[in-house]
């Protein structure tokens, strides 16, 4: 018998255990990122598992692998965001890639988007023209709590607490991975408790139709807020005529205007909002009921003028019946009755 065959692979002296304590090291939203990277990694250049690709990765499949990224058409900062995730990969395991000229495969970064706060009135229009509940109610929230549009699609049920005074929202923060807890204007808590009647407590807030085991999909809710302002006629570029003028991180900007304008405390500000604050943050520590009294100033601002119904769909439906109902009367009686019909001008 050859002596090759019986002879372990290079990759099973890889210890792929150390990618997963790498990991944990990072952010929760990074570590997500960098898994779905070296996922795509591994299907774009037919690696078995994560212990071949350790073994045998090479620069060609570096290429393969961006070259596989634009033909999806990604953006360059998520073109980007996954080689890096990849880099980590596979410098981890020492594989032998020039990185340098690795990096010129890239493509560019684009310039900056100027995407500005979204205007309560523009908010307004989005959520009156909206007709899917699920998906309005999630704008809604994004506007009157700040969150990131990831943060607000992986709400459960059971994390929202109605019986709080101010009820409030816990959500995992993406760029830190610790929870922190948003007070929820009164209207808005009013909507999602009756939303949430039918739902169980692990079920997502936000998910598709007739499956809420699932979240809804961030770029779904873009392109059904994108599809309601050319409805509106607000769709429009920025100033760098790059991206967007209204986005839904326009919505957390317009959150942070709204509690700049009230006078709450920059440092509470940015508590609510989820950002790093470095060394402040082992000094501030602020209870849930400071930042209450400080976010109480700007209720009023986040509060919309009047109460959106959250049934628009089921009266959409019910008109639909009854126009049914109509045809069928009109079709009955002008089949008994021509001349009538005729008389009145509806023959």
């Amino acid at each position: 018998m050859g002596g090759s065959s019986n002879r372990p692979s290079k990759s099973a002296h890889i210890d792929v255990a150390v990618w997963e304590e790498f990991l944990r090291a990072k952010s929760r939203a990074t570590a997500r990122n960098y898994r779905d990277a070296v996922s795509m990694f591994l299907a774009a250049c037919g690696f078995r598992d994560l212990s071949e690709a350790a073994a045998k990765a090479e620069e060609k499949h570096l290429t393969i692998f961006i070259r596989t990224l634009k033909d999806r058409g990604l953006s360059p900062m998520a073109i980007r965001l996954y080689y890096h995730g990849v880099k980590s990969f596979l410098t981890l395991f020492d594989r032998p890639v020039n990185w340098s000229r690795v990096a010129n495969l890239l493509p560019r970064k684009r310039g900056i988007r100027l995407g500005e706060a979204v205007p309560r009135e523009v908010v307004e229009g989005v959520l009156g023209r909206l007709t899917n509940p699920t998906k309005r109610l999630a704008i809604w929230l994004i506007w009157s709590t700040g969150l990131r549009i990831g943060e607000a699609l992986s709400i459960r049920a059971r994390d929202l607490d109605f019986a709080s005074e101010p009820s409030k929202v816990m959500v995992i923060t993406e760029k830190t991975g610790e929870p922190r807890e948003i007070p929820l204007p009164a209207d808005v808590a009013e909507a999602l408790k009756q939303h949430c009647l039918k739902l169980r407590p692990e079920d997502f807030v936000f998910h598709p139709s007739n499956n809420p085991m699932r979240p809804l999909s961030p770029e779904k809710l873009r392109i059904a807020f994108r599809s309601t302002l050319m409805k509106l006629g607000r769709l429009e570029r920025d100033r760098s005529g790059r991206g967007w003028r209204y986005t839904i991180h326009g919505l957390r900007r317009s959150y942070e205007s709204n509690l700049v304008r009230a006078g709450v405390s920059p440092m509470v500000v940015a508590v609510l909002l989820g950002h790093r604050l470095g060394v402040e943050q082992h000094y501030l520590r602020l209870s849930y009921e400071d930042l209450v009294k400080e976010w109480r100033k700007a209720e009023p601002l986040l509060t919309l003028r009047q109460a959106l119904p959250t049934d628009i769909e089921e009266r959409l439906r019910a008109v639909e019946e009854s126009l049914k109902l109509y045809e069928q009367f009109f079709d009955m009686i002008s089949k008994r009755y021509p001349s009538i019909m005729r008389e009145l001008g509806l023959e």
